[in-house]
């Protein structure tokens, strides 16, 4: 619902204040997008590999389990398309999902 113009001052005061609060937090935001970038370059710099950190990151902020279990697909993936359906891993994959072995 919108406010009347005068109908409610006191709802123009706090509209005012959210949005100021939240553009000083969008600005922190940018400032610490900068700092993470200020970082990554620190890495690379260091010899590291930026990508393979990012996606270390990543899989840091995922449930293990879900994690371990779409690892598992992935690899059973990249298995089959390098023709080696018969590995260890895809065996186990397929077993633990009801598949053939």
């Amino acid at each position: 619902m919108v406010a009347k113009q005068g109908h409610n001052s006191g709802a123009e005061g706090q509209l005012r204040a959210l949005v100021s609060r939240v553009e000083r937090i969008e600005e922190e935001i940018t400032g610490l997008n900068a700092d993470k970038a200020d970082v990554y370059r620190e890495a690379r710099g260091m010899g590291f590999d930026v990508k393979a950190l990012r996606q270390c990151m990543s899989e840091r902020k995922q449930d293990p389990e879900a994690f371990h279990e779409r690892r598992s697909i992935v690899d059973l993936y990249h298995s089959i398309l390098r023709g080696k359906s018969g590995t260890a891993v895809a065996t186990r994959v397929r077993t633990r999902e009801g598949g053939d072995t």
